[in-house]
């Protein structure tokens, strides 16, 4: 039975490096560093779960980071 498929989106960073957490957990886990690379994989490969940092940036006119990006 395959593993689920946990996409994370770590566009800054300055964290921990939680794979190995999400594997233990019993996913497979897919890193991306950029919102338009992520919303390529969760096309095709449909993640159960996506963790995402929220990056504020008040030069976007119509949305408040590009964790809302992904969201649309």
């Amino acid at each position: 039975m395959p593993r689920p498929v946990l996409l994370s989106i770590v566009e800054l960073g300055g964290y921990p490096y939680f794979t190995p957490l999400y594997q233990r957990a019993g996913f497979d886990v897919l890193n991306e560093r950029t919102m338009r690379k992520a919303m390529s994989v969760i096309k095709r490969a449909k993640p159960a779960v996506i963790v995402a940092e929220f990056n504020f940036q008040s030069d976007f006119r119509d949305r408040t980071s590009s964790l809302e990006s992904l969201m649309s």
